[in-house]
């Protein structure tokens, strides 16, 4: 392959052209002339098993000066040089001829070289005083910017690790622009090419990070993360999903598991496989937030409900909620009081808590458990009780702007509806237990809200 072409598709493929990578990877495999070993490079590798690299530097060396040797194991050579250097005794170590090693690997294409400048970059390399033990000089600065290029270079090369590495960074924003769909793009890379990254995709699925949400392909994935992702956590999403749904997705998981094989010559069947079903999905295959939160007014999401559907939230699977409603009610709580709601804006969740009992539901979820109007209740309330924002106020319709533009709910309805929900929720007869009650003031039109719920609103996590 030119010189010209071939920088072309590693520049489409650092701007996630999955084609592009897939021209890469087959080029890296196809026979490119000369032979795979000889003496310098076999007797190499015994100096390295022996930990005789000196001896080592000087036959890989050879190794990769010969021209009718493969550029398989020429740029294998030049790693191993780069290593020997790294683990040679302490005074005489040299990182930066091992860097120089490195780079003339990766310039071969070698993912494992790129991937080890990219460790070296992220962390750094410090000088070791033998008196007192400390690490005070550095011999290699940290340098996050050039370790993302390294690790990015890798991952295109077809390692699963970078591929990690990469999605994780386009998720926090560490040296590149943050960018949520390529964050997911990447986990899903990784997680087709190696299990034990299935449990990461599985929280994009989850939170709906980059991703739009959904229960059932996080369930998926993380079944087919297998001892990799905890059972407690598993056991969590198969709670919000309908028997027929885990059963279904357990099939899934299934045939997903033969297609990839993990390890298999072709490595991009299971993300092909993927990027279809992900077309073919329905909008209304996945749930769907009914509240943007954030700073200013309250607004409706794009994906919420109708504005003109009236006062019913989208339903969920009616399986799904009567399982989870069960649970709630069985958990035979007395009083209101007892109860502490987690909102994670970020998630897209609300985790209920009473005592070490604990259920996580969509935003989704919850609004057709306890209606529409009960997030924004709840948020709402939250911020006049932890900031300058103005209480809520009883004869507006604050609450209602945030489901119905056409705000056909006062906020003391809304409270009554919320109200009612809650107690046929937790099983509570009485018309007396409330979850949010009035309190009148000196002037009859002055109400003022208070929760009995103890409700805590996380932007950050």
């Amino acid at each position: 392959m030119k010189k010209q072409k071939l920088s072309k598709l590693l520049e489409r493929a650092e701007n996630c052209d999955v084609e592009a990578m897939k021209g890469l990877i087959d080029y890296i495999r196809q026979p490119t002339g000369g032979t795979d070993t000889n003496e310098n490079y076999s007797q190499g590798l015994r100096f390295f098993a022996e930990s005789y690299y000196d001896e080592a530097i000087e036959d890989f060396s050879v190794a990769y000066e010969d021209p009718d040797l493969s550029n398989n194991t020429r740029k294998q050579s030049a790693y191993y040089v780069g290593l020997c250097f790294e683990n040679r005794r302490h005074e005489d170590r040299d990182y930066h001829h091992a860097i120089k090693w490195y780079e003339r690997a990766e310039a071969l294409l070698y993912s494992l070289a790129a991937h080890r400048l990219g460790d070296i970059y992220e962390t750094g390399i410090y000088h070791l005083n033998e008196d007192t033990y400390d690490y005070s000089h550095a011999i290699i600065h940290p340098n996050l910017y050039v370790a993302a290029r390294h690790y990015l270079r890798a991952a295109i090369l077809g390692n699963a690790d970078c591929m990690h590495k990469i999605s994780e960074m386009y998720s926090d924003g560490a040296a590149v622009v943050r960018n949520y769909e390529r964050s997911f793009h990447w986990s899903l890379l990784a997680a087709c090419h190696d299990q034990k990254y299935c449990g990461h995709l599985c929280l994009h699925f989850r939170d709906g990070v980059g991703i739009d949400e959904n229960i059932f392909e996080a369930y998926v994935w993380a079944v087919m993360a297998r001892g990799y992702t905890g059972y407690e956590y598993c056991n969590d999403l198969e709670a919000r999903l309908s028997k027929k749904d885990v059963l279904r997705a357990q099939k899934e998981a299934e045939h997903r598991d033969r297609l990839s094989y993990y390890y298999n010559r072709d490595v991009f069947v299971l993300y092909d496989y993927m990027s279809e079903t992900l077309k073919q999905a329905k909008p209304e295959d996945t749930e769907t937030t009914i509240l943007a939160i954030g700073g200013g007014a309250p607004s409706r999401s794009e994906d919420g409900p109708d504005p003109n559907a009236g006062d019913e939230s989208p339903e969920p699977d009616r399986e799904r909620s009567s399982v989870l409603a069960v649970r709630l009610k069985d958990w035979s709580i007395s009083s209101f009081t007892k109860l502490t709601f987690h909102i994670r804006p970020k998630g897209r969740s609300v985790q209920i808590v009473f005592g070490r009992k604990k259920a996580l539901l969509g935003f989704a979820e919850f609004a057709g458990m306890f209606s529409p109007y009960a997030l924004p209740l709840c948020v709402d309330h939250f911020k006049s009780q932890n900031s300058t924002e103005p209480a809520v106020d009883y004869f507006s319709s604050s609450l209602a702007c945030s489901v119905n533009k056409n705000f056909s709910r006062p906020n003391h309805k809304v409270v009554s509806l919320v109200n009612s929900r809650m107690r046929g929720i937790f099983g509570f007869s009485s018309i007396n237990e409330k979850a949010f009650v009035w309190i009148t003031g000196s002037d009859q039109r002055q109400k003022s809200l208070k929760a009995r719920i103890k409700i805590m609103v996380h932007y950050l996590d």
